[in-house]
């Protein structure tokens, strides 16, 4: 059974509430609330909950989410009562898929056999292979704001006693700000965010998000604020790029 897949422009508030939580970020950063949390967070975020918050900040990694995001597919493949002959279709052609919808954002028609197959799956099959190639879009075009802040990361201070920026920095450890496992998260959450339409599954994809985000603060590789900045540029970025390409490729899936 097909079901609505609806996207509509963010509302004015929307905008000026994921403005807010921006500027909010900046200020943690000139505030020096960041620095507040991550003292908090080292000084009683200790042993078991490093490992807890490790393991969950690699699922923030672009990576286990395409892996997370194929496997869900195929197994929303498997429960349409789809043959083993399909499954393994399906098993072979919705990565190659990944990289068909990758090129048509840029107009180049390649792949189109593993596109079409690609069309003949459930829609939240499709809906979870083209996640893919949307949250790794949205993370690689926000990769330049890491560059240009050069944030130093929590672990800079301690080390280097660096907190102000380093601007137009390429080195990783000045990376900080925003999150990209945040962005990519978030950007996901965006793709899925009109296919799980009730309250209890959009309240707690939220939540499982918001922790994935969050652990890469109880680490120490992020500060409060990067993570805040990430959440509204992941989420953001995914919806407005979904938004521009809705008539020219999406229809087609969808």
């Amino acid at each position: 059974m097909k079901t609505s897949y609806a996207l509509v422009p963010l509302s004015r508030p929307v905008w000026g509430g994921l403005a807010a939580v921006i500027v909010f970020s900046l200020w943690c950063w000139a505030g020096g609330l960041d620095i507040t949390v991550t003292q908090w967070c080292m000084a009683h975020l200790t042993g078991t909950w490093q490992h807890v918050f490790s393991l969950l900040s690699t699922s923030g990694q672009g990576g286990s989410q395409t892996l997370f995001a194929l496997a869900v597919a195929l197994l929303i493949s498997l429960s349409h009562h789809r043959s083993l002959k399909q499954f393994g279709a399906d098993a072979l052609f919705f990565p190659l898929a990944v990289f068909a919808i990758w090129f048509r954002f840029f107009g180049w028609k390649t792949l189109n056999t593993a596109w079409n197959h690609l069309q003949k799956a459930p829609q939240a099959a499709r809906i979870w292979v083209m996640s893919v190639p949307v949250f790794l879009l949205v993370g690689l075009m926000a990769y330049p704001l890491k560059v240009i802040f050069g944030r130093p990361r929590p672990k800079m201070l301690a080390g280097h006693d660096l907190y102000a920026p380093q601007l137009f920095e390429w080195t990783a450890k000045l990376h900080a700000y925003p999150s990209g496992h945040t962005i990519t998260t978030f950007a996901l959450l965006a793709v899925l965010w009109p296919l799980y339409k009730k309250p209890w599954q959009r309240a707690l994809m939220l939540v499982i998000a918001s922790i994935v985000a969050l652990a890469r603060v109880g680490i120490g590789s992020h500060w409060l604020g990067d993570v805040l900045a990430g959440m509204v540029l992941g989420f953001a970025g995914a919806w407005i790029l979904m938004l521009k390409y809705r008539k020219k490729m999406l229809k087609e899936m969808l």
